[in-house]
């Protein structure tokens, strides 16, 4: 996943390619990224809890019936790229990763 994170800053050009990198070399880059990482982070949360009051109003039930903060909170940090990531998440299993997961992939 980090492979992957690195080729959508631009920082790679390809996931394999993180292999090529020592340690120390990786830790630099994921430290002076660290502030804009945060960033994203937080703005992601913040697209999903967006989402969530909105499907919530939807359907008429409370926003922790959809997801729970601590599942948002997750989602925003791992960035799940398919419905089988998004079922690794604390409050997702098969269910909600087909009930929700399209609109929830589509946001990150």
């Amino acid at each position: 996943q980090l492979g992957q994170r690195f080729v959508s800053a631009g920082i790679i050009a390809q996931p394999d390619d993180i292999f090529w990198l020592e340690k120390d070399e990786i830790a630099a880059m994921v430290a002076a990224g660290e502030g804009r990482l945060v960033k994203q982070v937080e703005r992601r949360k913040a697209v999903l809890k967006e989402w969530r009051d909105r499907k919530s109003a939807e359907i008429g039930q409370p926003r922790y019936c959809v997801l729970h903060n601590k599942t948002l909170a997750e989602i925003a940090a791992r960035d799940p790229k398919t419905l089988e990531d998004l079922q690794g998440i604390y409050g997702i299993g098969e269910a909600r990763a087909q009930k929700y997961g399209a609109e929830i992939l589509g946001m990150l």
